[in-house]
Formats: C-alpha cells, structure tokens, sequence
C-alpha cells in the first residue's frame, strides 16, 4: 500500500526566509534593549559608587570639623592651624583637637597638651603611594599617620566664614549686601585674604572670578589678612568621578569647587556635594 501525501507539504524557501528574518529582527531588538539595560546598570553602579564615596568622606571631615580647636582646659593650644591651599590649587586644612585619640596610658584626655594623633589634615593624594595610579584620593593625616576617606575625588574646596572685628560673640563676618563672607589664603601666607563671592550676591558660583575679591575691598569691609584662629565655619566641596570612560557620552559640565572653576570634557560621570560645618569649639574662652 502507498503512502498518501496529497495536502502534506513542507515550507517554501520564501517562508523560511521571512521567518529567519523575523528571529532575526526580534533577537537584535532583545539584543538591543538589553545592552540599554546593561549600559544603565552600569551607569547607576557608578553613580551609587560615588554617592557612597561623597558621604563617607563628608560625613568624616564634618565629624573632624566639628571639632577643631576642642580644648576643654582652654589652654589655647588647639585650634585651626593651616588653610594654605596645596601645590595643585586644591584646598587643604590642618587642625587640632585635645581629645588623645592615640590611646596612651600616660595621656588623659583633654590635658592641654598637643598629643600625638591630635594633629589632623585633611587634603588630596595619590593612593597607594607605593604604587601611585594618577588619579587624587582624599586622604586624613593624623600624627605621622594617613588613612584613605575616599577614592576617585577630583577636587577639594575649602572656603571659611570668620569673626575677626574683635566682639568674640562668634557671628559670622559680612560683606556690605550682608551676605557671609567665604574667604580662601590665595598667597600661600596662611591668612585669609580674598572672598570667593566677588559679586556679593550670597552665592559662590560661576558668576563669581575665580581669584575672588580681596578683603581689603570697601565691599568686603576693608579688612586685612584674617588669621586662622578667626575662623568660625568651614565650607566644603568634594568632586567625585567615575573609574572608567562611557561610550556616547561627553562630560562638558562646569564644576565651582571653591576658586576652581572645572570643566572636564570626557566621558567620565562626576558628583558634587557640598556641606558647610559650624566650628562650635573655636574661640572657647573660661568663664571667668
């Protein structure tokens, strides 16, 4: 007996074609949403990772800030000590605190006496230093000692708010609109010198010259060099960047990080934060 085939037929080369073509077109629409997906993740990876390093490494400098010039016995030993900005531009600070973090036995706390480990700077390096890899990191000194804060942070700012007409009531300097002034060393002296908001309108942006205005300006209240020891707040700026490049993507942003004016053009993503931390324990004086 044969075998009937009538109305049994297999599919035309046409048919295969189109239905190749069909996988084909939803393969590399899968292919492409998912690459859309992944670039994101990886995107937001980045992003998280910076985040994480700005408020880690705020958080640590506002702790440290904070307490600047803690001196319980008021021996006048502790204090803000150096705000001279580093060899590249970038802000640097140098304080002390009487708390003996360094754990002697022959040492109580708050005995008035500069301690070891009671010396702190905060300022950008190059970790590890063994083996440097060209990209800053947010370091802490303490003693002859340094920790890394944070990887990947491109720039430092630091600007300072202070109290220098002698009342010792710890309010705040102002400019003649009655804006507080924020003041940087641009002369390596160690003294304030130039406010950062040249236009006296209360901001510090990319309106502002980056050299600042001199505090001697009639708008600045003709003030000489201002010492450390005046200080009464810090203002902070911490520009993080990502580890690796984005393809498609150029980074032409303009970053105000205190008197740094940055603006990248890469392909590298970057975060800014700021915070402004009050100086409680400068100025303490006794009671009586």
């Amino acid at each position: 007996m044969g075998i009937d085939v009538i109305g049994k037929k297999g599919f035309t080369l046409i048919e295969v074609i189109v239905a190749a073509g069909i996988c084909g077109f939803v393969l590399l629409a899968i292919h492409s949403i998912y690459g859309i997906y992944h670039k994101s993740y990886a995107v937001q990876g980045q992003v998280s990772s910076m985040q994480q390093n700005l408020r880690g490494a705020i958080s640590c400098m506002e702790r440290d800030i904070r307490l600047a010039g803690y001196d319980p016995l008021t021996s006048g030993n502790f204090g803000i000590r150096d705000v001279r900005l580093d060899s590249n531009g970038h802000g640097a600070i140098t304080f002390t605190q009487d708390d003996n973090f360094n754990g002697a036995v022959n040492n109580t706390d708050a005995n008035g006496i500069v301690d070891n480990l009671e010396t702190i700077q905060y300022s950008l390096y190059d970790y590890p230093t063994a083996s440097p890899d060209g990209i800053s990191d947010l370091g802490r000194r303490y003693g002859a000692n340094r920790q890394l804060v944070a990887e990947n942070i491109e720039a430092l700012g630091l600007a300072y708010a202070f109290d220098s007409v002698g009342d010792q009531d710890n309010s705040f300097d102002r400019d003649t609109n009655g804006h507080v002034i924020w003041a940087i060393d641009s002369d390596f002296d160690n003294d304030l010198d130039v406010n950062l908001d040249s236009d006296n309108d209360g901001d510090i942006d990319s309106d502002d010259n980056p050299g600042g205005k001199p505090l001697s300006h009639v708008d600045n209240g003709d003030r000489n060099d201002v010492k450390p020891s005046d200080i009464r707040a810090v203002r902070i700026w911490v520009l993080a960047r990502g580890d690796r490049g984005e393809d498609g993507f150029i980074n032409n942003a303009t970053y105000v990080v205190s008197n740094q004016r940055i603006t990248p053009n890469d392909g590298l993503r970057r975060r800014l934060l700021t915070a402004t931390v009050r100086c409680r324990n400068m100025n303490l004086r006794r009671n009586n």
